[in-house]
């Protein structure tokens, strides 16, 4: 699956997950039939912020160290804002950048249980912001 950027017609933007432009500009013609231009999107990418909290009674262990980031094997950007970002042990700020929705999410379960977190008792998991 590619992101296709469907326009036209002065009508709003859209992105559209197909397979090929085809199939793109069939969904946006479902939308509006005046559509009629697209183009590969190969840079475009999402990011979701999640807040981790510890346990209940418990502080988040990962927040007392620094705040760090790195990439994953999958291309995944992956940062962690940590107590001297956050000024809070409570909890940790976790942003995942990745081509698709379904990719962060998937590499949000992975650092729950053998990433970033392995090791820590977590409690509440908060979708904060998607972009």
């Amino acid at each position: 699956m590619k992101i296709w950027k469907i326009w036209g017609n002065n009508l709003p933007e859209l992105y559209i997950n197909a397979d090929s432009f085809d199939n793109a500009l069939a969904i946006a013609r479902k939308r509006h039939p005046l559509y009629c231009v697209g183009q590969i999107q190969s840079g475009f990418r999402v990011n979701v912020r999640y807040r981790v909290f510890g346990r209940d009674g418990h502080r988040q262990r990962v927040s007392f160290g620094k705040s760090y980031s790195f990439t994953t094997f999958e291309d995944v950007d992956i940062k962690c804002f940590c107590e001297d970002e956050t000024g809070s042990n409570d909890y940790v700020d976790v942003v995942i950048t990745a081509k698709d929705y379904k990719t962060a999410f998937d590499q949000m379960e992975k650092q729950l249980s053998d990433g970033i977190f392995e090791n820590s008792r977590y409690g509440k998991v908060l979708l904060m912001d998607l972009k």
